[in-house]
């Protein structure tokens, strides 16, 4: 993992214009939730998305994403995951890694990272978004 902190995120759901979320200013934290309800800081018309769906932060130069109950999940076999996409040298967002979690009642005690096309097409992950 780089040492560099993160300046922003870039949320990119297939089908969907690109939402971009500036880092606060250092030694500050912020939140954001992500689901159909219109109460949330981005809102997600989609039948897939619950009302609360997830929630992203900021904290310590890192984002981080927790998944809030929702009724599909972000997972990868039944373990909580997470697509990484990485804008390439034309624009578009390309796969970089699937990362699956295992998750026990003190966090997450494991990190799986896949890099692998093979992986990637068994859970028909898109390989690049517009």
């Amino acid at each position: 993992m780089s040492d560099e902190m993160a300046d922003h995120l870039t949320l990119c759901i297939d089908g969907l214009p690109e939402k971009q979320f500036a880092a606060p200013p250092i030694g500050q934290t912020s939140e954001i939730r992500i689901g159909r309800d219109p109460a949330c800081d981005v809102v997600i018309q989609v039948d897939w998305v619950s009302r609360q769906h997830c929630r992203i932060g900021y904290a310590n130069g890192q984002f981080w994403i927790e998944d809030l109950k929702s009724r599909e999940g972000t997972t990868a076999n039944g373990q909580p995951a997470v697509a990484a996409y990485c804008r390439g040298a034309g624009g578009a967002y390309e796969l970089h890694t699937l990362q699956v979690f295992t998750v026990t009642s003190g966090g997450i005690s494991h990190n799986v990272v896949f890099q692998d096309a093979q992986v990637f097409a068994a859970f028909h992950l898109t390989a690049a978004l517009s």
